[in-house]
């Protein structure tokens, strides 16, 4: 028994206490909390630190919560979070889930800048600079919860580590799966785009040549069938 109390404080020493900003589900209780706000929950773990003389009292920042507080996730980071400039170094663990006020835990979509952005914050305000830092997504239901969702967070990890971090503007096309294994490259993916991009008001509009170009009208003269055309287009 002595053994294992010695084994259990030595633990008990290195223990992180995480303080993780409340939701609010019930939606008639959105913003009535009393510490739920970033600069809340920063200043009370800044003067607990003080108070009780420790470095074990860190911070869990959930983007979720803070959205189903009724405010935008974003402008709360951008004001309250960015210009801390040590915010981040208090934070242990993200829980990195786009901010849905509903709270879903859906999975992510590649390409998710405000996602990256909340993240970015508070990389560039110290998180997981001085001590290993953790992303964390929480999955919902269905029958696929995760889906492309540690791909994405994975790719923003190699963003974010870059000295400086990459910003928003800055990313590459490989962010948002415009190339690679995933989507094809990004030249074949941009001419899809270009060739489809009326479709959604194509049946709003008169065209004279509503589905076929002038080339192939010309292919169509020359005895061509319409099907022939469309096969041949990209060759």
């Amino acid at each position: 028994k002595e053994e294992e109390r010695k084994l259990l404080e030595e633990k008990a020493r290195k223990m992180i206490v995480g303080f993780e900003n409340p939701d609010s589900r019930e939606v008639q209780h959105a913003g009535l909390y009393f510490l739920w706000r970033p600069k809340q929950m920063y200043a009370m773990v800044k003067a607990l630190r003080k108070t009780l003389n420790t470095q074990r009292l860190m911070l869990i920042v959930d983007h979720e919560h803070i959205a189903t507080q009724g405010v935008d996730a974003l402008i709360e980071s951008r004001e309250q979070i960015l210009p801390t400039k040590d915010y981040g170094e208090l934070v242990i663990s993200v829980h990195a889930n786009h901010p849905n006020p509903l709270q879903p835990h859906a999975p992510l979509d590649l390409g998710d800048e405000i996602l990256y952005e909340l993240i970015y914050n508070l990389r560039v305000t110290g998180l997981g600079k001085n001590r290993t830092a953790y992303l964390i997504f929480e999955r919902g239901g269905g029958e696929d919860p995760f889906k492309q969702s540690v791909e994405t967070l994975r790719l923003m990890q190699i963003f974010l580590e870059n000295n400086p971090p990459t910003l928003v503007k800055d990313l590459p096309p490989e962010f948002y799966g415009i190339e690679g294994h995933r989507a094809g490259g990004f030249e074949r993916q941009r001419q899809i785009i270009r060739n489809h991009f009326h479709e959604p008001i194509k049946d709003l509009l008169q065209m004279s040549e509503e589905d076929w170009t002038l080339l192939s009208q010309a292919a169509i003269k020359a005895g061509k069938k319409p099907e022939q055309w469309k096969k041949a287009e990209f060759r």
